[in-house]
C-alpha cells in the first residue's frame, strides 16, 4: 500500500510541476510576443514616415527623424535615441520624441480601453521600456559599393571611414526591455530603411 501511495504522489507531483511550468512558459511567451510586436511597431513608424516624406517630396527622407527643422535648412539631431510617439487615434501621425537618453526613460504605456501601447505619458504604465537609436548608412560618394553605418553618431561620415560622406539611409534598432518576477528580459531587432529615390 505505501509502494502504490509512492507511485501516485510521485505522478501527481510530476503532473503539478508539469502544470505549474506550462503557465511559466505561457506567461514568458506572452510578453515575448507584446516585446516582440512593440518593437516591430517601432522600426514600422520608421518605414511609414520615411514613406510620408517620400510622398510629400519637399523633405529629405529621414526629415522628423535624424532631420529636425525646416524643410529649407534642416539641422542634424545631436541625440539620435527617440521613442515613437502615437496614441492610435488623438495624435493624427506619428512623431519621435528625442528627449528619452536611455531604455530607463521610455516607458511603455497602455492607453484607454482600446489597449493601445504608447509612450505617452496619460496612459498606464506597464512593465515594458522600448527605445529607437538610429544611425545613419553612409556610401563614399566616388565608390556605391563602399558603405557603412555610423554607430554611435547621428551623422556621416562613420568612424574610420572619412570619404564616407553619402548618407543613403537609416539603421533602427529597436531595444524593449521588460521585468517579469524580478528578472530582466530585453529584446533588440533592427531594420535597415534606405533613400530609394
Amino acid at each position: 500500500m505505501l509502494i502504490v501511495l509512492f507511485i501516485i504522489a510521485l505522478g501527481l507531483f510530476a503532473v503539478v510541476s508539469l502544470i505549474f511550468s506550462n503557465v511559466a512558459l505561457q506567461e514568458q511567451d506572452a510578453d515575448q510576443i507584446v516585446a516582440t510586436n512593440l518593437a516591430r511597431e517601432a522600426l514600422e513608424m520608421v518605414q511609414n514616415m520615411r514613406d510620408t516624406n517620400w510622398l510629400l517630396g519637399d523633405r529629405p527622407f529621414d526629415y522628423g527623424m535624424l532631420v529636425e527643422g525646416a524643410v529649407s535648412a534642416p539641422t542634424p539631431v545631436v541625440d539620435c535615441t527617440v521613442v515613437p510617439v502615437w496614441d492610435g487615434g488623438a495624435i493624427p501621425a506619428p512623431f519621435f520624441d528625442a528627449t528619452p537618453n536611455d531604455l530607463s526613460q521610455a516607458r511603455v504605456y497602455k492607453q484607454g480601453v482600446e489597449g493601445y501601447f504608447t509612450n505617452t505619458v496619460t496612459a498606464t504604465s506597464t512593465e515594458y521600456q522600448r527605445l529607437l537609436t538610429l544611425a545613419p548608412i553612409c556610401e563614399d560618394p566616388n565608390n556605391s559599393a563602399n558603405k557603412a553605418v555610423a554607430e554611435g553618431a547621428c551623422a556621416c561620415p562613420p568612424a574610420g571611414f572619412p570619404t564616407y560622406t553619402k548618407r543613403i539611409g537609416l539603421r533602427a534598432k529597436a531595444d524593449v526591455r521588460w521585468l517579469r518576477k524580478n528578472r530582466q528580459r530585453n529584446l533588440t531587432i533592427y531594420g535597415d530603411f534606405y533613400d530609394w529615390r
